[in-house]
């Protein structure tokens, strides 16, 4: 893991206990993305961040917080 990643990474850990804890606010900003008015955003603009924040949320429930070198 490159030292940016693990800044990111650490960004995470001050604010959330584990990676299932951060997925699960992922997953609840990707239920709430179906509930905007219309007209704000286009569909697809949408749909693309709820693609982005499913697959971030994915890759988190994979991770170790508490390996030495994290298993991201």
């Amino acid at each position: 893991m490159t030292e940016s990643e693990r800044k990111f990474l650490d960004l995470f850990k001050d604010a959330y206990a584990s990676p299932s804890d951060l997925a699960k606010e992922l997953e609840l900003g990707i239920d709430m993305l179906f509930y905007l008015e219309e007209g704000v955003f286009l569909r697809r603009e949408i749909q693309n961040v709820a693609a982005a924040l499913r697959g971030i949320s994915t890759v988190l429930k994979s991770c170790d917080w508490h390996e030495p070198r994290g298993s991201c």
